[in-house]
């Protein structure tokens, strides 16, 4: 009797280590959609604002702006993962920005809750954490 349970615990711890080592193998040979970044973008300042236009037709939005530390044609800034949400980003020269929603340009307070900026370099997806996303005061357009 002692033996037919050793063999049956073995063969059960068989099938487990099989299927571990399968997901394993499965886990490796998928492609990443996106790397982390190494030192080839510098990013000067990221920072919520809200923007009140002069005329009463038209209604305040908020953005978020990206300011990056050189304008390096090379490297295309995609997105932005801000709030739980994702946002495509426009470039003009050394910033990007995005309209987002106004109840987004309160920073979460959740410690999970991270600020990521997806960008292509070399026709590679990458993308860096950023730390603080600072909200500055409203600015009132003519």
């Amino acid at each position: 009797m002692k033996v037919s349970n050793n063999a049956q615990n073995t063969q059960q711890l068989c099938v487990i280590l099989s299927v571990l080592v399968f997901f394993s193998v499965a886990c490796v040979g998928q492609k990443e959609l996106a790397k982390p970044s190494a030192a080839d973008l510098v990013i000067r300042e990221v920072y919520t604002q809200k923007q009140i236009p002069g005329t009463p037709d038209r209604k305040p939005e908020v953005f978020l702006f990206v300011i990056v530390g050189s304008a390096d044609e090379a490297i295309q800034l995609d997105s932005v993962f801000y709030n739980k949400k994702m946002y495509a980003l426009r470039r003009s020269g050394h910033y990007s920005k995005t309209k987002i929603e106004e109840n987004d340009s309160i920073t979460s307070k959740d410690p999970n809750s991270q600020t990521l900026l997806y960008y292509t370099k070399d026709k590679k997806r990458h993308y860096c954490v950023i730390g603080r996303v600072e909200r500055k005061d409203p600015i009132f357009l003519p």
